[in-house]
């Protein structure tokens, strides 16, 4: 009888720990900040130049819709839906050792929340003689960029 009531009270306790354990988990994780998302949107900011600008918008789009599974709209719209998720994607002129590049960056936006766990990644840097709308690394880089920030989080948070 002793080593029955051992075996329940170490069973209970495992079971505590796991529980624990999948809290904290769940507190460390940023999955929440892609709970209840039902639209995707993309927001272009920058730079300046309005033909890059578009040329630029144009890019991500092409590469975010395949991945979303839909069409993605395209403006401010989603920053009054609280359902959505604004990809902001936005391109600076700088200069680089070699000349002047294009540094084009991205980051999500939600209606009144906010998430200091989500890190904004690295830019992706293009020498400005390239064009935007014909750079295959460009493609290539948002679409790695959008799976890892958007897609994977954003289907792990809401499984279909």
């Amino acid at each position: 009888m002793r080593n029955s009531a051992w075996t329940g009270v170490v069973a209970a306790g495992v079971g505590l720990a796991c529980l624990m354990a999948s809290v904290s988990a769940d507190a460390r994780s940023p999955l929440p900040y892609f709970r209840g998302i039902d639209t995707i949107a993309l927001y272009c900011g920058s730079p300046a130049d309005d033909a890059v600008r578009d040329d630029l918008c144009a890019v991500a789009k092409r590469v975010l819709d395949p991945l979303v599974g839909a069409s993605v709209e395209i403006g401010a719209t989603g920053f009054r839906n609280p359902g959505a998720l604004t990809v902001l994607v936005n391109g600076h002129r700088i200069d680089g050792p070699d000349g002047p590049v294009l540094a084009v960056t991205a980051d999500l936006l939600r209606k009144d929340r906010v998430d200091r766990r989500l890190v904004r990644p690295a830019p992706i840097l293009l020498p400005a003689g390239e064009g935007v709308t014909t750079s295959l690394r460009l493609e290539n880089s948002l679409k790695a960029l959008f799976t890892e920030m958007v897609i994977v989080p954003w289907r792990t948070a809401t499984p279909r």
